[in-house]
């Protein structure tokens, strides 16, 4: 994942939500890969959210760009 695409997720579900996802994986996984599907279990089950949009968006199986409302959320719409 990039830096921007962490700093998106992690404005989605929210600090205390994203730390206590990365809290959850580290022991299990500390020096060593996760799956990126187990890491966003554990984000959606901190936040409640459901974030496939979000990965399917920033990470497709076709090349592309994320939709606006992944790269410009309504706090940064101004």
């Amino acid at each position: 994942m990039s830096d921007v695409s962490m700093y998106a997720l992690r404005r989605l579900v929210g600090d205390a939500a994203f730390e206590r996802a990365l809290k959850d994986r580290l022991p299990a996984h500390a020096g060593r890969p996760t799956a990126w599907d187990a890491f966003r279990t554990s984000l959606e089950q901190h936040s409640g959210k459901d974030l496939k949009p979000f990965f399917a968006a920033w990470y497709p199986a076709e090349p592309g760009y994320p939709g606006d409302e992944f790269v410009w959320p309504d706090w940064a719409k101004g």
